[in-house]
């Protein structure tokens, strides 16, 4: 038997933490149209997420600062995640980073 699905929030907020940029382009490959939620959600629970928005397409991209450290919101799996079992075992978390593009750099 398979591991059960991560929620679409656990995956947003794995690549949050992997570093990554995520747009609503990026989610939209993984299932999810309704990034700006599950970022609203996410900010919930302490995640200090920080949009970017594109001059010209308006597309929105979210981030972690460089700088933070993590803390509580790290530690324990936000209270959106605990709803469903997340199934993030190590062999999910590394099919989601295979799956996220890693776009550490600005886009011009």
């Amino acid at each position: 038997m398979s591991a059960p699905k991560p929620t679409q929030a656990t995956a947003i907020k794995s690549a949050l933490l992997a570093g990554s940029r995520v747009d609503s382009v990026m989610a939209f490959g993984l299932g999810i149209t309704r990034l700006a939620a599950i970022i609203k959600r996410l900010r919930e629970t302490g995640l200090p997420i920080v949009t970017e928005q594109d001059k010209g397409n308006g597309l929105a991209r979210y981030r972690l600062p460089e700088d933070w450290l993590g803390g509580d919101a790290e530690q324990s799996s936000p209270e959106c995640c605990e709803k469903r079992p997340s199934g993030l075992t190590s062999e999910t978390i590394s099919t989601l980073s295979a799956r996220i593009p890693t776009n550490r750099k600005n886009p011009t």
